[in-house]
């Protein structure tokens, strides 16, 4: 299974210089992107023959752009992050491959706290395969 660490470790090495976390980000805390599951959960396919047989699997994730301070630069951000999504095809994470990714049309804002944070959520599906 495609885990958040390996989608997070593929981000690491896309994004030098960036924090990454998957706990919820808190108020105090600095420039950082946050990786989680996506809202709906979708049922693992096994194909006849069972899991040794299955070797494509769909996840949804949810990526957070935290930034505070300058809101160009979170939308900028967000956008390098977006553009990644949208690009990937055929690549390794972990002992999967993505074959397919949908980021969706643009990231969405998220509503601005009183302290000028600046959040940007994108929404993803990605189809992947494991790479036996």
């Amino acid at each position: 299974m495609l885990a958040l660490t390996d989608i997070r470790d593929w981000l690491k090495n896309k994004l030098v210089g960036v924090e990454f976390t998957l706990a919820p980000i808190s108020a105090d805390s600095p420039r950082c992107i946050g990786l989680y599951d996506g809202k709906e959960s979708v049922a693992e396919r096994v194909c006849l023959g069972g899991l040794a047989q299955t070797h494509y699997q769909h996840r949804k994730i949810v990526i957070c752009v935290h930034w505070p301070g300058d809101p160009e630069e979170a939308q900028e951000k967000a956008a390098e992050v977006h553009k990644l999504f949208l690009e990937l095809i055929k690549e390794p994470m972990g002992n999967e491959r993505v074959v397919r990714s949908n980021p969706g049309g643009q990231p969405l804002i998220a509503p601005q706290a009183q302290n000028g944070e600046c959040e940007y959520v994108i929404n993803i599906e990605l189809d992947y395969e494991r790479m036996v």
